[in-house]
């Protein structure tokens, strides 16, 4: 399987990439999706075939 880029599709997709950089709200604005006492992100995970199991940490306000 060979892919092939031209210097169009190449030139287009940088800009892009790199614009997303240029815009400080995103930059400043941080991820909206946190949740308040999971401070430790994923700590460990076990894949299996049909399944995924993660530990996390969430450590309670008080």
């Amino acid at each position: 399987m060979t892919f092939r880029i031209d210097r169009r599709s190449l030139i287009l997709t940088g800009t892009l990439g790199l614009g997303a950089y240029a815009i400080p709200g995103f930059a400043a604005q941080g991820p909206n999706w946190i949740v308040d006492g999971f401070t430790h992100n994923v700590a460990s995970g076990e894949p299996s075939a049909t399944s995924m199991l993660l530990w996390t940490r969430y450590v309670a306000k008080g």
